[in-house]
C-alpha cells in the first residue's frame, strides 16, 4: 500500500475504466475496417490496388487516434467519461443526456473536441 501522497481509491477506479473505454473504442473501429476491407475483396467490386488498401488503413487509423486524443483532451479539460458524447449534426440518434449542453465534451464538434466526423 501507499504511505504518502496516496491518490483516492475512487480515482484508481476511474482511471481503469477510461483506459477500457478507450481499447473499446479502438478495437470496434478495427473491427469496422476489418469487415469493410473484407467485404471489399470479398465482393469483387473492383480492383484495388495495395496502395489504395494501405491508404485507407492508414486513415482509419489516423481517424482512430484522433478520436482518442481528443477523449483524452476532453477528459483532461475536466469532461468525465459518463459526459462525453459521439453526437454529430448527422449522427442524433443518441444523445447523451450527461453532456453539456454549451457542447464542450462533444467529441465531433468544434466546441469541444472539434474532430470532423
Amino acid at each position: 500500500m501507499c504511505a504518502v501522497n496516496c491518490p483516492p481509491h475512487n480515482s484508481i477506479n476511474k482511471q481503469r475504466g477510461n483506459v477500457l473505454f478507450l481499447i473499446l473504442i479502438a478495437v470496434a473501429l478495427f473491427a469496422a475496417l476489418s469487415y469493410a476491407v473484407t467485404s471489399s475483396t470479398r465482393s469483387g467490386s473492383g480492383d484495388i490496388s495495395k496502395e489504395d488498401t494501405a491508404l485507407a488503413i492508414a486513415q482509419m487509423n489516423q481517424f482512430v487516434t484522433s478520436v482518442m486524443g481528443a477523449i483524452q483532451r476532453l477528459q483532461a479539460s475536466g469532461c468525465s467519461a459518463e459526459q462525453i458524447s459521439f453526437e454529430t449534426t448527422s449522427l442524433t440518434g443518441y444523445i447523451n443526456p450527461n453532456a453539456p449542453s454549451n457542447r464542450s465534451c462533444h467529441v465531433f464538434d468544434p466546441a469541444g473536441g472539434g474532430i470532423v466526423y
